[in-house]
């Protein structure tokens, strides 16, 4: 069987070799190559594995050996999930591998966001004074999807003395009455079409002027347009996120806690499990 890893995925080629000693193991770095290369790459390919690679239906349907997308993330919303299942190919992730790694990190942005870490950071190097923040005890954080990474988020919170309020698709209570109460929300959903957009204007405008929001879910969950304008506006305080939209600057008044895409998942102990 060939199996083609595309991208790097935290383990080496030699590695997987090692371990499938009747197989045949071919590495290559695809990012930045167009799909026709990477068909051209993969030909016999059995098992393709990447990480955040684009995956389109020209390269599934091109490749008539393919049985399995595995990808070395949590998400797959990079591969076309549709055309896979039109040609009976299996898509799996590695959901549950960063649970921590993200949970910890959203706790780290509320903690920076609420004591105004980055700031007081360049007023101290100014000659400035230290402002006052606030304290996470007694807080209400809303934790929009319950997942892995959701669930840890809510255990971690609690153990600072802040109140959880879980929120996903079987609900009771709508997602603008979830919201509306929070001092803190944080996502933690996958990008689907149902998603893609959930937060926009009217939950900005639901939200307290004095709330944070947090985003180490997919940039394009949040529309970036009405952050922007509720941020300027003063709709909510602060946001911290691993990615507002792909190929955009930053919008104003995101502070320089803001994530790289991949940033979410990396910690050394991560890396070497």
């Amino acid at each position: 069987m060939r199996i083609c890893i595309v991208e790097p995925i935290g383990i080496l080629g030699s590695e997987v070799q090692a371990m499938l000693p009747d197989h045949e193991v071919v590495e290559f770095d695809s990012r930045g190559m167009s799909d026709a290369d990477l068909i051209e790459r993969c030909r016999g390919c059995r098992v393709m594995a990447l990480t955040s690679r684009p995956l389109s239906a020209s390269v599934i349907d091109s490749l008539p050996d393919l049985g399995l997308i595995a990808v070395a993330f949590a998400g797959v919303d990079s591969v076309d999930t549709a055309a896979a299942e039109s040609r009976n190919v299996l898509v799996r992730n590695a959901q549950g591998y960063a649970n921590t790694a993200v949970a910890e990190l959203a706790l780290g942005f509320m903690i920076t966001l609420a004591r105004h870490v980055v700031t007081l950071n360049r007023s101290i190097r100014d000659g400035g004074v230290a402002q006052v923040g606030n304290e996470l005890r007694g807080k209400t954080i809303t934790v929009i999807g319950t997942g892995g990474i959701g669930r840890e988020v809510m255990r971690l919170s609690e153990a600072f003395g802040m109140k959880t309020v879980p929120f996903d698709r079987d609900s009771r209570i709508t997602l603008l009455d979830a919201i509306s109460g929070a001092d803190f929300v944080s996502l933690h959903v996958p990008l689907t079409p149902t998603t893609r957009g959930l937060f926009g204007t009217d939950q900005f405008t639901a939200m307290k002027t004095t709330a944070y929001l947090v985003n180490l879910a997919r940039g394009p969950i949040v529309d970036a347009e009405a952050l922007d304008t509720a941020l300027g506006s003063g709709s909510i305080r602060r946001c911290s996120a691993r990615c507002v939209r792909q190929g955009s600057a930053p919008a104003q008044g995101l502070p320089a806690t803001s994530a790289r895409q991949r940033d979410r998942h990396s910690t050394y102990r991560l890396r070497h499990r």
